[in-house]
């Protein structure tokens, strides 16, 4: 068994580090190679004007913050002849920014309508640009703030249109241009779908690199519920419609272009800026930059707001629509134009030096948040195997980068699979069918692009485990002096009087019930992530709890990125108090749940290993080690002694508790064996003549042993429920990684890692807290072992003196 061990880890772990070193290597070759070729894009210069325009008061109540933290203005040009009118008679144009943008971004584009004015020299050819400042959000983040955004898009837009009132009915605009970059684009549909949307407000939209297909961060629950309600009513839009006609009023009249940057844009995989199955073909457009005949170059996310000739092109575009009889050019295509956009042009792939497979670089590039359920997976599982491993009591510690290795995490269920009994032929049948099913669901491609995620996910745990480790070794703290710091009082008081007195004392913001509540969630993510991180920087000193301190790390750390999206929501509502309402007191209750269990988990694991498992506290309640297999015979036992009388035998002097002492003199036996000459000591049965009985329960021999395992017996039997609660944990863990896991992948819901780390969480801190017994100690540190006490006790007595009476 130790041979085979002894192959295997490194054996397996050398694939996955060669695979992660290999493809690492190759892939960032190929994105330095790529920012580095030159960029054909002209620069586009202006001198832009921001003038700030009121907005009404929100009507609903839930929404009042939205006018607190949003702003609505309008660009012009310095040389602008209608720079300062309060009238406008242009066509309106809304721009939208993205994540972390800023309204600023659409300068570039306003210096090319302003051109497009002044060469016409008409003012009904201009084109109103007006802008929404969102304060640079982290949109991509967290879905919390589609629905916010889309409210105030909707009611800007209501007031854009309000500024033409003066213009006669047949010349007063009814609908908006709007403009949308990256997340700005998911903001406007979700507008669409709100309750104060006004129907045919939006008819026409330009998105530039707007992932509408999935989230790029798709590890947040609340982003993920947004793009299935946003996507799902428009696909029942797009599924409305036949060849003549659409029946959804709502969005009967939309045109939607959506432009993508190609290979150069690694902020957003071009292929998920695709419209397939969201619109129907004549509603819609999608295309790279590099297919674009006045553009025909690739470019970055960024290079889309300020590239000259792409803007000269989508200005030119838009301000043709000014003519409504225009506004449909899509529909007037002699062959439909196509909604999906491939990760780039094939006239790309000859100018851009890649030498990873295309394959994989389309997949580290759309698919890389599997690393995240990859590392859960592999976290989970290295944890169940520890926890069985302790529970079968195997005597040597295991570290984590042992644990790495494949042949070490999937042994026990591989075990439990074998010890089923079933025929060659079954698992032969098995076999074949498992691949046909995934061959008919076209889940072949799945399969291989997990397996290399799983051996690109162990390679870098590896070589990261392996450096910290050094790096991280003299930080190993003592357990007297830390076990009080990380403890939830300390912790919590601490995180709490920094997040309060930051938030009233540093800023010196007011009391408010949604401010309070959200620096109450942002004080318990503070504790945990406090108490995660020293896991790895603070671990134990004892190698046991130290490897399952790196495991619990790992486990969390698969987790955490799900949590971003709830601490920057937080941290608006405490810049931009909320209304106390149900969604808002929902979301922190849902929040305080699912993170709570990870909290109480990674407390416990800063002070206890495993409790002990009822055969293991047996053993020490009768002053005996952890029990192991047997691995010495009777006769070679340094751990034994044996009582003989026989000739031979070797003996040596002692005193013991049977030794009688009368007065001076001494009745009983004053020796102890050392060496046995019994003829059937090197028999392979334990059981022995009447006259030499062993009494070690390290051996098995002799029948103090028989009387320990029947006392044992009875024991076990006795605590029969604790045995098999102590069992079913591993069973549990293993149950949250194939179910979970395997929901995630069909749902293909990868935010699904935070409920399983809950139900981690959960399992975890039962077990530790339901199953803890008296003898489990803090930092992992056991009571030092005794050996079995032997039949005959070595007692140490000191000499008595002799009484001299005197004699008259």
């Amino acid at each position: 068994m130790a041979a085979a061990r002894s192959w295997g880890a490194p054996a397996s772990v050398g694939v996955a580090v060669a695979v992660f070193v290999v493809f690492s290597a190759l892939f960032f070759a190929d994105l330095h190679a790529t920012s580095r070729l030159q960029n054909s894009c002209g620069m586009t210069y202006s001198s832009p004007v921001f003038t700030a325009l009121p907005m009404p008061a929100a009507t609903d109540a839930a929404m009042q913050h939205t006018h607190a933290k949003y702003t609505f203005s309008m660009l012009h040009v310095a040389d602008d002849a209608r720079l300062g009118q309060k009238l406008f008679s242009g066509v309106p144009l809304l721009f939208v920014p993205g994540h972390l943008a800023s309204y600023k971004q659409a300068r570039s584009y306003g210096q090319h309508f302003h051109e497009l004015y002044r060469s016409h020299g008409d003012i009904k050819a201009g084109i109103d640009f007006f802008l929404v400042d969102f304060n640079e959000e982290a949109t991509g983040f967290t879905g919390h703030f589609m629905a916010e955004q889309g409210y105030f898009i909707n009611e800007a837009i209501k007031a854009i249109l309000a500024q033409y009132a003066h213009l006669d009915a047949t010349l007063r605009p009814t609908s908006v241009i709007v403009l949308a970059h990256s997340m700005g684009g998911i903001a406007v549909r979700t507008a669409m779908t709100l309750p104060n949307y006004m129907p045919n407000s939006i008819l026409t939209m330009v998105t530039l690199s707007t992932p509408h297909m999935q989230p790029p961060f798709p590890l947040d629950s609340k982003m993920a519920g947004v793009y299935a309600s946003v996507n799902s009513a428009w696909r029942a839009f797009a599924n409305s419609c036949n060849e003549s006609a659409c029946t959804n009023p709502v969005f009967e009249d939309v045109v939607v272009v959506s432009i993508a940057g190609g290979h150069k844009d690694f902020v957003i995989h071009s292929s998920l800026a695709s419209l397939e199955s969201l619109l129907p073909p004549t509603h819609g457009l999608a295309l790279l930059t590099s297919a674009m005949p006045s553009v025909q170059t690739s470019m970055d996310h960024l290079c889309l707001l300020w590239c000259h000739e792409l803007l000269q092109t989508i200005t030119s575009a838009l301000n043709a629509l000014i003519d409504p009889t225009a506004r449909r050019i899509v529909a007037r295509r002699e062959s439909p134009p196509s909604l999906t956009v491939p990760g780039f042009a094939t006239s790309e792939r000859d100018l851009y030096p890649i030498w990873t497979p295309l394959v994989l670089s389309d997949l580290s590039r759309t698919h890389y948040i599997l690393v995240f359920p990859v590392l859960f997976g592999i976290s989970v599982a290295i944890l169940a195997t520890q926890l069985e491993r302790w529970q079968l009591q195997i005597a040597d510690t295991a570290t984590f980068t042992a644990l790495l290795a494949p042949t070490q995490h999937w042994r026990y269920p591989l075990e439990h699979a074998r010890a089923m009994d079933l025929p060659s032929p079954a698992v032969g049948a098995g076999l074949v069918a498992a691949m046909l099913g995934l061959y008919y669901v076209d889940a072949i491609e799945s399969v291989l692009c997990y397996s290399y995620v799983y051996l690109y996910v162990v390679g870098c745990v590896f070589c990261l485990s392996h450096s910290l480790g050094r790096v991280l070794r003299p930080f190993t703290y003592s357990a007297a002096r830390c076990s009080t710091l990380f403890t939830p009082s300390v912790l919590g008081t601490a995180v709490i009087m920094i997040v309060f007195g930051t938030a009233h004392g540093v800023y010196g913001l007011p009391l408010d019930a949604s401010r309070e509540l959200a620096l109450a969630c942002l004080s318990t993510l503070g504790t945990h992530v406090l108490t995660w991180i020293s896991l790895l920087l603070l671990p134990s000193r004892s190698p046991g709890l130290a490897a399952y301190q790196a495991t619990v790390f790992s486990v969390y750390a698969a987790v955490f990125p799900c949590w971003l999206g709830d601490a920057v929501y937080f941290v608006d509502v405490v810049r931009f108090p909320r209304a106390i309402e149900l969604n808002f007191l929902s979301t922190v209750v849902w929040f305080m749940l699912l993170l709570g269990p990870c909290l109480r988990h990674v407390l416990l694991a800063r002070k206890y290993y495993f409790p002990l498992p009822p055969a293991a506290m047996f053993g020490r309640m009768h002053g005996a080690t952890l029990e192991t297999p047997t691995t010495s015979t009777p006769d070679a036992c340094s751990s034994c002694f044996v009582e003989d009388g026989g000739v031979g035998a070797v003996f040596i002097q002692a005193t013991t508790s049977e030794t009688v002492r009368i007065g001076s003199v001494v009745v009983g036996p004053t020796f102890r064996v050392v060496a046995c000459d019994c003829g059937v000591r090197f028999s392979s049965s334990v059981d022995y003549c009447d006259f030499c009985r062993r009494v070690c329960t390290e051996c098995g021999g002799g029948e103090v042993a028989r009387q320990e395992r029947r006392h044992f017996r009875e024991y076990m039997h006795m605590m029969h429920e604790t045995v098999v609660a102590h069992r079913s944990v591993s069973s549990l863990l293993w149950l949250v990684l194939f179910g979970g896991l395997g929901l995630a992948n069909i749902t293909r819901s990868a935010h699904y890692i935070v409920y399983l780390g809950a139900c981690v969480g959960v399992v975890a801190s039962v077990y530790h807290t339901g199953l803890r017994g008296a003898l489990d100690v803090e930092d992992g540190l056991a009571v030092t072992p005794k050996t079995a006490e032997p039949l005959m006790h070595e007692v140490q007595t000191p000499k008595k003196k002799k009484k001299v009476t005197k004699t008259t």
